[in-house]
């Protein structure tokens, strides 16, 4: 892999020091948020339906509890372009990339919850080796939404053997992803049976796919709100800097081609939408979730969870790679690696006693180091500069990467500096 040039200089400090409270609404739509979501004709898995709802009502709620959300699930009459999109008269997705999102949630948080109950200590639990890689996250959901019972069965054992679980352990992770996808979407009859470990999977799941729909929904909002602000005060990205800094990469005769995505301002602003509610609603994990540990695990998932719409569109075909070595861009857009830069940026702005951690991880480094390499080197205008605010996101590794020229599976390895 080959490296571009870069210039040395003082870290840039990401993390901010102030929880920023965002409290001024600009709403031209009212108080009722109209949500639809359509499923090709061959998805019969619809047992999704109410955790998705939940997850909308909670995100909502987060910005006023009297919110009126109407969400409609329907059969799509012709399969639409885009995953998701807004107008003025609703926000409209794709049922089965929504409950992709949910089952990944559910994987992820099953997996945190029984690592927390290791005695690993918090910098072990933090660092790569214990996370479940975000491909196998979708994978497993992929599986389990269009019944593949054969490629879920050889998926957990792939999974239970790089997270190194015992069988009780991962008999243990299954039975609490099941309990937690019947207690979402009100499958019980009488008593819910919870186990001892659902108090905790719980608040963690709630918490990452609420995460989730406020990037992937507050996308939208800015769109369904007449093309402006709902959220009107500037994340700490943006009042930082940050937001300048990675966007300047797409500049002419910076690192990225400007004219290969000819960024329109709307999906510009729609995406500052996405971050404000992203810092809004993350914001709310301390109340959520008493451990600072899982805490900062949560927003290290969120990284990598998000990183599958960012980089693909939900493109399925993308998980068939054990490295990510394709992305979805459209015209109009950010660069998929410089929204998953201020993505980052975001959830690290909320961190308080982990900010190390917070970063673009295993994979999901792998593919931004990947794809900055890619359309650096075929911009022939390019200035080859990786600045250190987008170093400061990645693994220590990467830098000596782009140093020394020598790679290895260490070097998108997030560990304790």
């Amino acid at each position: 892999m080959g490296r571009p040039s870069r210039k040395y200089g003082m870290l840039g400090r990401i993390i901010c020091t102030s929880l920023l409270i965002m409290s001024n609404l600009n709403l031209s739509w009212g108080q009722e948020l109209r949500v639809g979501f359509c499923h090709a004709s061959d998805f019969v898995n619809i047992e999704y339906q109410t955790a998705i709802r939940k997850s909308i009502n909670r995100f909502m709620g987060t910005l006023d509890p009297n919110f009126r959300n109407d969400i409609r699930f329907i059969e799509c009459q012709e399969i639409p372009s885009s995953t998701f999109y807004g107008s003025p008269d609703a926000v409209y997705g794709r049922e089965e990339a929504m409950a992709m999102m949910v089952e990944a949630s559910y994987w992820s948080a099953g997996v945190l919850t029984i690592q927390s109950k290791r005695t690993l200590g918090s910098e072990v639990l933090l660092s790569s080796c214990c996370q479940l890689d975000w491909i196998d996250a979708y994978r497993l959901a992929k599986a389990k939404l269009y019944f593949h019972y054969d490629q879920l069965e050889t998926l957990q054992n792939k999974v239970q053997s790089y997270l190194g679980f015992s069988n009780s352990e991962m008999d243990q992770l299954v039975k609490l992803v099941e309990e937690i996808h019947y207690t979402e979407n009100d499958f019980w009859e009488g008593d819910k049976p919870h186990s001892d470990l659902f108090a905790t999977a719980a608040p963690i799941y709630r918490v990452t796919i609420d995460n989730l729909v406020s990037f992937v929904i507050g996308h939208e909002l800015f769109h369904f709100n007449d093309n402006s602000q709902m959220i009107t005060t500037p994340s700490e990205m943006e009042e930082s800097g940050l937001f300048n800094t990675f966007y300047s990469l797409q500049q002419y005769k910076r690192l990225l081609d400007p004219f290969i995505v000819n960024s329109d301002k709307n999906e510009i602003n729609a995406d500052k939408s996405g971050f404000r509610f992203l810092q809004l609603v993350d914001s709310n994990t301390r109340r959520k979730v008493s451990s600072s540990s899982l805490q900062t695990a949560i927003r290290k998932s969120t990284i990598d969870l998000l990183a599958f719409p960012v980089l693909s569109g939900f493109d399925l075909t993308m998980l068939s790679y054990d490295q990510p070595v394709e992305t979805s861009y459209i015209s109009g857009y950010l660069y998929p690696m410089i929204r998953m830069m201020m993505i980052t940026a975001v959830l690290r702005s909320n961190e308080r006693e982990n900010e190390w951690a917070v970063k673009m991880c295993g994979n999901t480094s792998r593919a931004i180091v990947q794809l900055i390499q890619i359309y650096a080197s075929a911009y022939e205008k390019s200035d080859g500069d990786v600045p250190d605010e987008v170093l400061e996101l990645l693994p220590a590794g990467v830098t000596v990467g782009w140093e020394t020229n020598y790679w290895d599976e260490n070097s998108f390895s997030c560990q304790p500096n």
